[in-house]
């Protein structure tokens, strides 16, 4: 109860009025949309009064307390941003107290704000008028101060919050005595923010651990509290009871310092050399993990709840840990051939292995399991001692009858087909027994052939396809075509790499030739292809999706088009995803996964349409690798905003670093339904201002120039010409929004001259900002699109139209006998991409009305925010629903 929010600035601040405000009365209870705890009580409305303050009482008084204050004959419980005698109805005039609830871009908070709009300082007619607000904020119920417009004189306010008689902060040191705040300046923000208040909510780790051996630790952290933790670390002790003893409790090892970010649950690993501690004898033990153990994190509001809870776990008596810890092979190979394969064997454990067996295998696919095709006998391996590595190459004989093709080579150690029991030698762990080569070998008889099998998967009208198609043979280097006379099936393209790509626009079964050449060599071959109709526009995009590494935190988002969002996603009951991993309703796939290989997994996903939603399912591929296997490790771009500099890194492992980045794709997408999807190209645009870096390749940088949304393809290359492939989202936003603040218009009368001009938020400070009558899309087919019709009360009235720079003028022509609201959408954008799209209405009268009309100009505008929602649900109602991936 006692505790005390921490006040930060007056800060500079560009004070936002609000864009599509509730105006109230003086005294009106307004409900909070969300829990609101405010010193320990849940808040679900204020009390609005015109003298600068919220309060969860009925009183409202102007003359102001210091904060906090003791006297019962005044309120004590309120939110003030400036608590005075501020206006009289007999000198103050279109003053309003205002407020809107709203989303936070950078955290998807909700937030309500409260406004005191043009309101006198003093009970002075001459007086100058000011603009405040007081901002509440979701989950981390913070509350903000923010102050616009004229500089306030000669008032005696008080500043602050308090929850009851002598409890409470002052905002402003004014306002902790009798003299008051007499000003405030213009264009600041005051913060008030609980403290952070961490607590382990969860850990997992293993069960069995081993003297000297890397020991796997996961905590879940949340933070309670109202500000960010930064710098924190989760510490994990070794102890022989449940009670943790520091400076006697050895240490494992921690986290890296990262920051917990408020009202938020936050996951994170122990560093990779977190261990038992040599010599730690076998036998029954707990580990215990705690939250800020260095007290880094500001002031919690409860240091008591740091631990986490006991975990019982057991040191196991020494064991080794055999480990393939790396294979290579060659680039070409016959079948029948005798080739030569590099293996590295490692020791991770804390115990000499003893003589081992080891196998090789060959796989069709990126990871080497025991169920791939065994090459020849069990090889002898010499004894590794503890934390060892051994490297060698076995010459090893491929298959007479393997058919031409691209294979990956691999060996599992401690591994004996025909050993009883094949897993001789007793270990840590088995599950990392197994690695490959990083790339495949290329098996031919030496004769120019397509591999690709001739039944091609099947495509989906209007849906993205792309395969690449292979070769073996000839001279290594190969060049595609389609076969001379040849018909490509209508949507698709095929260049000289083997990509048959794009979006099928015609459905049917499709026959074509392709024609690859190599040296002096030439082959031809027919493909058949299936595109089944694509009249359901819902459909999950084909997509690859980023390899998760065994035992390392992965996520990936999956993706819809068409149908009507909001999606619910799920896997298909006779399916399964990797152990470890799960998807949400949302679509995104998270957690370790803890077993390794290729995975094809169903996915089911249902839309919103009524009254009957639609369903569709998909086969997807994961696959899950070693960390020595290349891939592209970035699953998501963070947002940038419009002239910050920007970085994202872009993450790749395994492989032979150094790697190589490239755009292969970039295209805008729309961002509400006035929008059509832009045009793909094969690089960054110059106008975005986001490249990736010459100076160093592994991070995209800039100063975004362009907001919008944007879909990028990466490809990333490493030393050994092995790739990976990525398509991710760029969010450009921007702080300072492009706002229309033209809310409502006078009425029109038949036959009149009419001009108004609309109003914006940027005056002078954004260039090229434009007005137009924009559209609601429809999609056509996937390449095209055309506005969805409007009835003639949608439109501007006729005889109107307006200008770019917000000039709308003219002279009604019609409106027959009786009134007549048109309901039209405005929307206005800039240079830097910032757009806002707002409805209007104009009552259009008779012209023998009496001119005038305040009562039909209010009516109208009260229309406004009302048909917005509706304006846009009906024309997308109307159209075909589809929407870009």
């Amino acid at each position: 109860m006692a505790q005390d929010y921490q006040v930060t600035g007056p800060t500079a601040f560009g004070f936002q009025p609000l864009p599509q405000p509730t105006t109230v009365s003086p005294g009106t209870m307004v409900p909070i949309p969300f829990p609101f705890k405010f010193f320990g009580n849940t808040l679900t409305s204020v009390l609005f009064t015109e003298f600068g303050y919220l309060t969860t009482t009925s009183t409202r008084t102007s003359t102001n307390q210091v904060v906090p204050h003791n006297s019962a004959s005044f309120p004590a419980n309120f939110i003030a941003p400036w608590w005075d005698f501020l206006c009289s109805n007999s000198v103050c005039t279109n003053q309003s107290l205002r407020y809107q609830s709203l989303v936070e871009a950078t955290t998807g908070r909700r937030f309500i704000v409260f406004e005191w709009n043009n309101f006198g300082a003093t009970n002075s007619a001459t007086a100058a008028r000011i603009n405040f607000q007081a901002q509440l904020f979701e989950g981390t119920n913070e509350i903000r101060f923010s102050y616009g417009g004229s500089t306030p004189t000669g008032t005696s306010a008080s500043v602050g919050v308090q929850k009851d008689l002598g409890i409470g902060v002052a905002a402003l040191p004014c306002s902790t005595n009798t003299l008051f705040c007499s000003s405030y300046a213009s264009g600041t923000l005051i913060r008030l923010q609980l403290p952070p208040d961490l607590v382990i909510s969860s850990t997992s780790m293993d069960q069995v651990g081993y003297a000297g051996v890397r020991f796997n630790a996961t905590a879940q952290v949340a933070n309670q509290g109202g500000r960010d933790a930064a710098n924190t670390v989760v510490r994990y002790y070794l102890s022989e009871d449940p009670v943790l003893t520091i400076g006697t409790d050895p240490v494992i090892g921690e986290t890296a310092a990262t920051t917990f970010p408020a009202a938020s649950t936050t996951t994170i690993s122990a560093r990779p050399d977190a261990v038992i501690p040599v010599g730690t004898m076998p036998g029954p033990y707990y580990v215990l993990s705690m939250v800020d153990p260095d007290n880094t994190a500001p002031a919690e509001s409860n240091e008591m709840n740091n631990l986490g809870m006991p975990q019982a776990i057991t040191v196991g008596s020494p064991l080794p840990d055999l480990i393939t810890q790396g294979v290579s092979g060659p680039m070409t190979a016959t079948p029948g051939a005798t080739v030569a394969l590099g293996r590295t064997f490692g020791n991770a454990g804390n115990a000499p292995s003893g003589a081992f067996k080891y196998t090789w295998f060959l796989s069709e696919n990126s990871v080497v399991s025991i169920s791939d095709t065994v090459l020849g006998p069990a090889l002898q391996g010499a004894e590794l001692a503890a934390m060892m590595s051994n490297t060698a190459t076995d010459m090893v004989a491929l298959p007479a009858t393997l058919p031409a093709g691209a294979y990956y080579v691999g060996t599992c150690v401690n591994y004996d087909p025909q050993g009883s029991p094949q897993f001789a030698i007793t270990e840590i762990s088995q599950v990392n027994n197994c690695s490959q080569s990083n790339t495949p070998i290329i098996v031919s008889s030496g004769q120019l052939s397509v591999i690709t099998p001739a039944a091609l998967p099947q495509a989906v009208q209007h849906s993205p396809y792309g395969l690449r198609l292979i070769a073996a043979g000839g001279n290594g280097s190969y060049s595609w075509a389609p076969a001379t006379g040849t018909t490509l099936p209508p949507g698709l393209t095929f260049n000289s790499m083997g990509d048959l790509q794009g979006t099928p626009s015609v459905a049917g079964t499709f026959s074509f030739g392709v024609t690859v050449n190599s040296g002096m060599a030439q082959q031809s071959q027919t493909f058949m292809l299936t595109v089944s109709p694509g009249n359901i526009p819902l459909s999950i995009v084909d997509q690859d999706l980023p390899a998760a590494e065994f035992g390392r935190a992965y996520s990936a988002d999956l993706v819809a088009v068409g149908g009507k969002p909001p999606y619910v996603w799920k896997i298909k009951m006779d399916s399964r995803l990797p152990q470890g991993l799960a998807v949400s309703d949302e679509g995104g796939i998270e957690g370790r996964a803890n077993e390794a290989g290729d995975f094809m997994f169903g996915i089911e996903l249902t839309d919103s349409a009524t009254p009957m939603p639609t369903k569709v399912t998909k086969d997807l591929r994961i696959r899950v690798v070693m960390p020595t296997t290349m891939h592209i490790a970035t699953s998501r771009l963070r947002t940038a905003y419009l002239k910050q500099d920007y970085s994202q890194q872009l993450v790749a492992v395994g492989g032979r670093p150094p790697y190589t980045w490239t755009v292969l794709n970039f295209q805008p997408l729309p961002q509400n339904p006035t929008e059509k999807p832009g045009d793909a190209g094969m690089a960054l645009p110059d106008e975005l201002g986001i490249f990736i870096d010459d100076q160093n390749l592994d991070y995209l940088r800039g100063e975004p120039k362009k907001a919008g949304l944007y879909m990028v393809t990466l490809r990333a290359v490493d030393n050994a010409s092995a790739e990976d492939f990525t398509t991710l989202l760029l969010q450009v936003s921007y702080t300072e929004p492009l706002a229309i603040m033209t809310t409502s218009l006078p009425d029109a009368f038949q036959g009149k001259d009419y001009g108004v001009k609309l109003s914006h938020n940027r005056g002078r400070e954004s260039s090229g900002v434009e007005f137009s009558l924009p559209c609601v899309y429809q999609a056509v087919t996937a390449t095209r699109f055309e506005c969805a019709p409007l009835d003639e009360n949608q439109k501007l009235p006729p005889g109107l139209k307006l200008a770019a720079d917000g000039t709308l003028s003219g002279a009604p022509t019609d409106s027959g006998d009786a009134d007549k609201v048109y309901t039209f959408l405005v929307k206005v954008t800039d240079e830097a991409g910032r757009q806002d799209v707002r409805s209007l209405s104009i009552r259009v009268r008779p012209s023998a009305a009496t001119t005038g009309g305040g009562g039909g100009c209010t009516s109208a505008a009260a229309l406004a925010p009302l048909v917005f929602g509706a304006l846009l649900l009906a024309l997308a109602g109307s159209r075909r629903k589809r929407s870009a991936p």
